[in-house]
């Protein structure tokens, strides 16, 4: 019986040998080599850092008010040191600081916007500033102005003034924040942050 008892218990010790062994080359393969996971590598996006969006939904005039909200994604993503931080479809929202509509004496419909943050998963990125259009077509938001001729026939419709979904927007990140990478650069068009400074800079209005 001792000698039973004896092969028995080498029996078991032999189990948790082997099941020890997998669950080390298995399930944590870096144990079983010694190694330790790397930690997650974080870079500093800095304030001033413009951000390319994407209107999704019109906004008008004539049709929005004050403190609506009104959903923006990132167009083009932005990388530092070869790694993308800024992925583009990442959600964004924009705000309505200010509306009106065309008045009866002629007066122009006005419409003042702000961006106000963009999501990268569970991090969240502070937005100022509002610049829709490209090229000469780029229109300051962030400030007040009302439907004249010298803003662009693109986003006039009679005496309101329409974002069409589609709009090209441009933001600014509006403090340093810190993000993981979310992968390496490949293949495709990716942009590096460009801090500006320009006349789109935050009016006093769009703060409340």
């Amino acid at each position: 019986m001792p000698a039973a008892r004896a092969g028995v218990s080498r029996g078991v010790h032999s189990i948790c040998w082997v099941m020890c062994a997998f669950s080390l080359i298995y399930i944590n393969p870096n144990a079983a080599l010694g190694e330790q996971p790397q930690p997650e590598r974080l870079y500093t996006l800095a304030a001033g850092t413009e951000v390319h969006l994407r209107l999704l939904e019109t906004v008008a005039s004539h049709t929005h008010k004050r403190g609506d909200r009104f959903k923006l994604e990132v167009a083009q993503p932005i990388a530092i040191d070869e790694s993308i931080v800024v992925p583009a479809g990442s959600p964004a929202i924009g705000e309505v600081v200010h509306a009106a509509k065309p008045g009866m004496s002629g007066k122009a419909g006005e419409l003042i916007l702000a961006t106000r943050a963009l999501s990268i998963g569970e991090h969240e990125v502070k937005l100022r500033s509002f610049t829709a259009g490209n090229g000469e077509n780029r229109l300051a938001l962030a400030t007040g102005l009302g439907v004249t001729l010298g803003i662009p026939a693109l986003f006039v419709v009679g005496k309101n003034l329409v974002l069409p979904a589609g709009t090209d927007v441009y933001a600014k990140v509006t403090a340093d924040t810190v993000l993981p990478s979310v992968l390496e650069v490949g293949t495709g068009e990716v942009s590096q942050p460009a801090i500006t400074e320009s006349s789109t800079e935050i009016s006093n209005n769009e703060s409340d």
